[in-house]
């Protein structure tokens, strides 16, 4: 399964991308999946203006998805997202605080879920679990110089890079945290 979100600049309009269905809308950040079946693969909790949004599975003894989302709020709001830190499983998560309007994500410390993003100061963040995706609303990109030359020496292009210039793929080890106009990369503490 597919998904595209945007943290778009104030004042944008959302996007409305024909063939995904919106998980959550909440300008200017707005979560859609191309699948029909995605209550299958993503769990989804609101609470105290903020939205968390899991994609996959995290051990948590027995809990229920929606159970766990709720208590992944309540802890945020306690302790911010240090909690962030203790997740274990196969997952990328999303938080979005509307009141503080900071997008966090982070994926699985295994790199089982894959997440790409692109920032820019016109548009805002776009981010997907599929590149392709991501390059469908994002516009082409250049080839990156510096992904070709890793490629070329070790068949491999390590995160953050990928191929193409200005698409970044989340480190296992990182945690993104997005505001309107920037973009940070905070170490996972285990």
């Amino acid at each position: 399964m597919k998904f595209i979100g945007f943290l778009n600049k104030e004042n944008q309009t959302a996007f409305n991308v024909s063939g995904y269905k919106s998980v959550v809308k909440d300008n200017p950040f707005c979560l859609m999946s191309a699948s029909e079946d995605f209550k299958n693969n993503f769990s989804h909790c609101t609470k105290n203006n903020i939205h968390i949004i899991l994609f996959g599975n995290i051990k948590a003894g027995g809990l229920q998805s929606k159970d766990i989302l709720s208590f992944f709020i309540e802890k945020y709001l306690s302790a911010g997202i240090e909690f962030f830190n203790l997740l274990d499983g196969s997952f990328i998560i999303i938080l979005w605080d509307r009141q503080k309007k900071i997008l966090y994500i982070r994926r699985d410390s295994y790199g089982t879920k894959l997440l790409y993003y692109h920032f820019s100061n016109d548009s805002g963040l776009a981010f997907s679990n599929n590149l392709d995706t991501l390059l469908r609303f994002t516009g082409p990109q250049s080839i990156s110089k510096k992904a070709l030359y890793e490629y070329l020496r070790f068949l491999d292009i390590s995160p953050p890079y990928t191929i193409y210039e200005d698409i970044y793929s989340l480190d296992p080890e990182k945690i993104l945290i997005a505001k309107q106009n920037e973009i940070i990369l905070k170490d996972i503490c285990f």
